[in-house]
């Protein structure tokens, strides 16, 4: 018989020990593992093949991810099976099978012997362990939160990062029940974005006696149920990604939070903020600080995409997301949506993170991400800095007024680019710098790396 209502459930409701078996055999196959299964999709390509192998490089479970992504997409145990089937798995059609089996539904599928048997699936003996089925819905709950954590960050590595974690209600006193009133009149609160809100607060970090100004990220992201635990587990990897990250002018992590209903990022609180709402003002932001911060940042950029084991991409480059010292010192900030690389190579992804205006067509329309997208990001910065006016326009300048935003008016601009500049550049400068911008703007294989970026900037600040 079918399932109550004919309607098979969905992937992720599956038992944890469905769940389990499926993810400690397709992980762990020789052969006819998840890259068989993800073969069989419509919409497959090779990109998508190195996005889930990249989550097994990082210590996660590539099956998981999978069945996570086809349960987003309102796919059911039933289509799973078949889908299976279609791929030769055998052994998978047979657990899903023995589950349906137990619960009286039939499984709409061709008998077993068409199909692989499970002697074609050889396991690592480094597979996950089985643990007992769960009988309750927290029990569940709980046991998937260990299964995912088995394939990213446990509890132990999270004590282990060279960051600490900091208990959500400390966090939640520091900030007054994360206050909603603006820092300057007195609340806690110093902006939002996409990806989440951001408080100042006091704390002391790494056991020391003496509070430090502190500015906390909020993450906005509170999933529920088997993907809150994945989402745990992808939070602490990436916790243990962001502490390795050392540089000048990166604002480095210095805590977080996750043993709360929303996950925490803590950063030194720098009191000029970020750089967009000094763009219009020439007489506190120069263009010798001008050029200073986009050096500082092309050398973030630079360490981001050549200076780690992995090639990291920020993919969230703008104006608000450059921080400022009281001496003017800049650093890059917000890693909500930092992505890791194995190589330089160029990836697809499904999930377009970051600001309309600072990215690129190939990244907005296509998901296509590299190194490139970044100098994208960086040319509309510099862009930003010469007119001193923000990327979503409108573009203003000695008087007048564009309703537009930045790309369009510079794309039908047709004239003395001197004239247009924000502040007195020195001679060459200014025009160097546009260029520079605008070759940043090009298409992705011609546009120079962070490196090359890099190395025009530093040339002319010691011009």
């Amino acid at each position: 018989m079918d399932p109550s209502g004919g309607r098979y459930p969905a992937i992720m409701s599956l038992p944890y020990s469905v769940l389990g078996k499926l993810a400690g055999i397709l992980d762990g196959a020789a052969v006819h593992n998840w890259k068989t299964l993800v073969e069989q999709l419509p919409e497959y390509t090779q990109s998508d093949a190195i996005l889930f192998a990249t989550e097994q490089q990082q210590g996660r479970s590539p099956t998981m991810a999978i069945m996570s992504e086809l349960d987003s997409r309102g796919w059911s145990v039933v289509d799973l099976a078949q889908l299976a089937h279609k791929a030769r798995l055998g052994i998978v059609v047979d657990i899903i099978k023995e589950h349906c089996r137990a619960q009286g539904w039939s499984l709409p599928l061709p008998p077993p012997s068409t199909l692989h048997s499970a002697r074609e699936c050889k396991r690592r003996p480094s597979s996950p362990p089985k643990p007992t089925p769960p009988t309750t819905p927290t029990a569940r709950k709980e046991a998937l939160e260990k299964y995912n954590s088995a394939f990213a960050s446990t509890p132990e590595e999270a004590e282990s990062l060279e960051v600490s974690a900091v208990p959500y209600q400390t966090i939640l006193a520091a900030t007054a029940d994360f206050s909603p009133r603006p820092l300057a009149e007195g609340g806690h609160k110093l902006g939002e974005g996409g990806s989440g809100e951001v408080f100042h607060c006091s704390l002391s970090i790494s056991g020391s006696q003496e509070r430090i100004e502190i500015a906390v990220k909020v993450l906005r992201r509170d999933p529920e149920g088997s993907e809150r635990a994945m989402w745990h587990s992808q939070f602490l990897a990436e916790m243990q990604a962001l502490s390795g990250l050392r540089h000048p002018h990166l604002l480095p992590v210095l805590g977080f939070s996750c043993d709360g209903p929303r996950q925490c990022i803590l950063y030194p609180y720098l009191p000029r903020g970020c750089l967009l709402p000094y763009l219009p003002h020439p007489d506190s932001l120069t263009p010798p600080r001008r050029l200073r911060v986009a050096c500082q940042v092309a050398s973030a950029l630079q360490f981001l995409h050549t200076g780690c084991q992995k090639v990291f991409i920020h993919r969230d480059v703008k104006s608000a997301n450059i921080l400022l010292a009281e001496d003017w010192t800049a650093s890059l900030g917000d890693y909500g949506v930092l992505r890791a690389q194995p190589s330089s190579a160029t990836m697809v992804t499904t999930t377009v993170a970051g600001t309309t205006e600072y990215m690129d067509l190939d990244y907005l329309r296509g998901g296509v991400v590299s190194a490139k997208t970044d100098v994208y990001s960086f040319g509309v910065v510099l862009f930003e800095l010469l007119l001193g006016t923000a990327a979503a326009g409108p573009v203003c300048y000695h008087g007048n007024i564009e309703n537009t935003d930045i790309i369009s008016f510079i794309e039908g601009f047709e004239g003395d680019v001197c004239s247009i500049l924000i502040g007195q550049w020195p001679e060459g400068v200014g025009q160097a710098l546009w260029h520079l911008a605008e070759q940043c703007l090009e298409e992705r294989t011609v546009r120079p790396t962070s490196t090359e970026v890099l190395a025009v900037l530093q040339a002319l600040k010691h011009s």
